[in-house]
């Protein structure tokens, strides 16, 4: 079995609440430790225990999640879950391990687990400096059906995404994957604080663009074009992540 995992639920839905715990509850190498509606208590009980990952709602009544990381020092690692998309930068800026619009689905809380355990073990080497290799992380990668067979692809290696009819291709430094994958499935299965819609059929890797303007961004030969509906928040978004403005 895995090493155990810690966690905390936060949130000011019951409903959303009793249906996380009750999942993670089957899950043998998660504990869940408490459940909370509101910042101050788990604010309070964070000063007393410790947890590898929050489960986080961001609007909460009076409470905001984002404002209780800010009042942590030492913020364990982050799953938002929300209802609102529009708070995908804000995460990418707090480096959350994943971002999750509602309605949560079991397979893509586990994805969400699975790379909050990635992050972890990565931490862990590197404290340890310890050079026994690991098993293979599927927390860091996408598994697609290409044809008959199932491919497995590293975040870090896409460039970007094209939705193509009823299929999407995978662009990646060295090869194109062509899958029966809706771009809508896609946006939701990479992590938003690595990639961001910039169009209705393109999604591309934050971390591989070169540059950026209205018309477009561009990743090392190939230029993107900006959807009219998504460039001014797209725009605004990239600017806060590097930092700069036009």
């Amino acid at each position: 079995m895995q090493n155990l995992l810690t966690c905390a639920i936060v949130d000011d839905d019951s409903s959303i609440v009793r249906i996380l715990e009750s999942w993670l509850r089957k899950m043998p190498d998660i504990e869940v430790k408490g459940t909370f509606s509101d910042s101050l208590s788990v604010m309070q009980f964070l000063a007393q225990n410790t947890v590898d990952f929050l489960l986080l709602d961001v609007e909460m009544g009076e409470s905001n999640g984002f404002k209780l990381l800010d009042n942590l020092a030492t913020p364990p690692q982050v799953i938002i879950i929300t209802a609102h998309k529009d708070h995908a930068v804000t995460g990418f800026e707090y480096n959350v391990a994943d971002y999750i619009v509602k309605p949560v689905s079991p397979e893509r809380l586990v994805r969400a687990i699975n790379r909050v355990r990635s992050q972890k073990t990565t931490q862990t080497t590197a404290e340890t400096e310890h050079s026994t290799p690991t098993s293979i992380d599927n927390g860091n990668c996408l598994m697609v059906k290409e044809n008959r067979r199932m491919v497995r692809i590293r975040f870090d290696d896409i460039l970007y995404v094209e939705a193509d009819r009823d299929y999407c291709k995978i662009i990646t430094p060295d090869r194109t994957i062509n899958t029966k994958y809706s771009i809508g499935d896609m946006a939701n299965d990479l992590p938003a604080n690595q990639f961001i819609r910039i169009h209705r059929s393109f999604i591309v890797s934050i971390k591989h663009i070169d540059a950026f303007g209205y018309d477009g961004v561009e990743i090392r030969s190939h230029k993107i074009p900006l959807g009219r509906l998504y460039r001014e928040d797209v725009l605004i978004a990239l600017e806060k992540i590097f930092g700069v403005k036009r």
